[in-house]
């Protein structure tokens, strides 16, 4: 079975390595216009947020990191989807006002159900609290 852990280590790798190649294709073109600047300079920031999450993932044993639970990463992870979400909508807005405003709403959709998903499996997973013994 896949831990937590290892997803992330995978997803963090896999987002930081896809942010340089954006840069890098953005950083060749011969020149940008607002929509193209914009999604470079998202990437910009991505590229730092999830490289920090990797390196988190890969220094830190199963039993150490509970993702969720660590203030560090989820703040890493809301602002690196928020990064990337702004580049790709800025890239979609590039091509197609449209696409970018469908990309925009399957986005907030795939948000909330992801969130609403985590927070039944937290409740699944959480023991309900008990009350101590009294000493008697």
């Amino acid at each position: 079975m896949v831990s937590q852990v290892n997803r992330m280590k995978v997803l963090a790798t896999g987002a930081a390595s896809f942010a340089v190649v954006a840069l890098l294709q953005l950083v060749a073109l011969p020149s940008l216009d607002l929509p193209l600047q914009v999604a470079a300079f998202c990437f910009a920031i991505a590229l730092p947020l999830s490289a920090g999450h990797a390196v988190i993932a890969f220094f830190c044993a199963d039993e150490t990191l509970r993702p969720m639970d660590n203030w560090y990463m989820m703040t890493t992870a809301a602002l690196y989807a928020l990064a990337t979400g702004g580049a790709a909508f800025m890239l979609f807005l590039h091509f197609s006002p449209w696409l970018s405003w469908l990309f925009l709403a399957m986005a907030l959709l795939g948000t909330i159900l992801v969130a609403t998903w985590q927070i039944k499996i937290d409740k699944a997973v959480t023991p309900p609290a008990t009350e101590p013994k009294s000493a008697q």
